[in-house]
């Protein structure tokens, strides 16, 4: 014979191999399908991640464009809310008069309070924020020294000193993320003042200082928004029954905050706190420079 197999064998040991071929492409097949659509996601997540950058920069291209017009204006009051174009983007800029705010460090300690306590319900938060600023280690009523905060597994006590960012207060024992939200616009380091200038306050500062009747406050947010409408011209409303609370700004410490388009359909936020020096060399010192949407 020739050597030709004619019991069927040779034709069975060729099915095998070509079914093994056939499974082998499969699997290769699939494995291709897999490496692509990892790629495809890789792309995706590197598109995303550069629009983001992208965003970001474009957003404190926008911080860095207030403070130009800051320097040329110097009135974050009459600016307020405006938009700037950058890259075919439009950049809204909110600009914030830290003065504002109640000061962590030097703001009137029942003005603080009652801001405090309007948001925590816990009046043992704004006494632990108290004998976090003051320089000796006796806990005032409620509050929290060395010892409530080791009761507490803290690693730290209470600073004993001035707080040196708005961020620092989540490190005072009550503060948690949901308070955090709540009290980070309408406080700061930055302004140095014990009470709030009424034309930057927000209602809920405004609604913090004691003694101040609804009714005069909500008479007076309407004559600030007809002043602020009619671009301050003529006299400032004044805020009657504010007493020592009441503190004028001199517009000299300002928060900018700067909100560029996302890829998601949301906004990008950068924000900074800047000190305007009147210094023809050194105009402008930042204090904050930081991711905003806090």
């Amino acid at each position: 014979m020739n050597g030709l197999r004619t019991d069927g064998r040779g034709w069975r040991d060729r099915g095998s191999a070509l079914l093994i071929v056939l499974w082998s492409a499969l699997v290769i097949a699939g494995l291709a399908a897999v490496v692509a659509g990892t790629v495809r996601t890789d792309l995706t997540v590197v598109r995303h991640q550069v629009a983001e950058a992208q965003a970001r920069y474009l957003a404190q291209a926008g911080v860095l464009h207030g403070v130009l017009l800051l320097l040329a204006d110097g009135d974050p009051v009459l600016l307020n809310d405006t938009v700037v174009g950058f890259d075919e983007a439009d950049i809204r800029l909110h600009f914030a008069d830290e003065c504002g705010k109640v000061d962590l460090n030097t703001g009137w300690g029942d003005l603080l309070r009652r801001l405090v306590d309007g948001h925590a319900g816990d009046t043992a938060v704004a006494a632990a924020i108290l004998d976090w600023r003051d320089p000796d280690s006796a806990s005032g009523p409620g509050g929290a020294e060395d010892a409530q905060y080791r009761a507490a597994g803290r690693t730290h006590g209470a600073r004993n000193g001035p707080f040196e960012s708005v961020a620092e207060l989540q490190q005072v024992l009550g503060v948690d993320a949901r308070l955090m939200r709540a009290l980070r616009s309408d406080v700061t380091v930055d302004c140095l003042n014990a009470g709030v200038d009424p034309l930057a306050a927000s209602d809920t500062v405004l609604a913090a200082i004691p003694g101040l009747g609804a009714d005069a406050r909500r008479t007076f947010l309407a004559a600030r928004q007809s002043y602020v409408a009619a671009g301050l011209r003529g006299s400032a409303p004044q805020l009657a029954g504010g007493g020592r609370y009441v503190t004028g700004s001199h517009g000299l410490a300002v928060e900018i905050r700067a909100d560029a388009p996302s890829p998601g359909g949301g906004a990008v936020s950068w924000r900074a706190v800047i000190w305007l020096t009147g210094d023809g060399g050194l105009p402008f010192l930042f204090r904050a420079w930081e991711r905003g949407g806090f």
